[in-house]
């Protein structure tokens, strides 16, 4: 998956350091835009699935007050 390319994106929240984090459905990853341009961080094989680097249409994402990143995955039906 080429990295600089969006798929649909259906997501942004921005961090305490103001790093982007863009649920990029289509792709079926997590990217995060900062400084040092587009950089996956979850999902980053582009492929959707079910293991637990892996996510089949995610579509939202949160923040805890810790900073931990949870997405809601889509066809997997589950939170991660």
């Amino acid at each position: 998956v080429d990295g600089s390319l969006l798929n649909g994106p259906t997501d942004i929240k921005v961090d305490a350091d103001g790093n982007l984090f863009i649920v990029d459905q289509g792709n079926h990853r997590i990217v995060r835009f900062g400084s040092n341009g587009l950089y996956c961080i979850i999902g980053c094989s582009g492929a959707n699935g079910a293991e637990s680097d892996q996510f089949n249409l995610p579509f939202a994402l949160a923040f805890d007050t810790y900073g931990d990143i949870f997405v809601l995955d889509g066809d997997n039906r589950r939170i991660q």
